[in-house]
């Protein structure tokens, strides 16, 4: 069970054959990245949409290799409207971004490197650009 982006629960639907009892499962609670992260994962066609009539999806099966953006413009979605010039805040509990100005508090956020170089409205599409390293 999931609730809010935290794991609060599993069901062991089936214990297998050959348990004298129910198999134990143990959690140990993550902390929260205190750092920015290294950059974002980006729509490359690595998602497998597998559901009826499905037309997108943001799971990556286990073992899928997932691109990362580390600079440049990217598309992304924001929870919050965005305009030219803000920074970009990545969530430390399911990677969303949030847009605000720079050194500002987002609660749950993580200020990055990013800034929005197309601002719209929420939830509908922006460019986002990341520094470039030297080579």
């Amino acid at each position: 069970m999931v609730t809010g982006g935290v794991v609060t629960g599993i069901n062991v639907v089936s214990a297998g054959s050959g348990y004298t009892s129910s198999p134990t499962v143990s959690l140990t609670a993550q902390a929260a990245p205190t750092g920015a992260p290294n950059g974002f994962v980006y729509a490359d066609q690595q998602g497998l949409t597998t559901a009826y009539l499905q037309e997108s999806t943001m799971t990556l099966p286990a073992g899928f290799m997932a691109q990362l953006a580390e600079g440049g413009d990217v598309w992304a979605t924001s929870s919050t409207a965005a305009t030219n010039g803000q920074k970009v805040f990545a969530s430390t509990m399911d990677g969303s971004i949030s847009t605000g100005d720079a050194g500002a508090t987002v609660a749950g956020y993580i200020e990055t490197a990013w800034k929005v170089s197309q601002g719209n409205a929420a939830g509908s599409p922006i460019i986002i650009t990341g520094p470039v390293a030297a080579a």
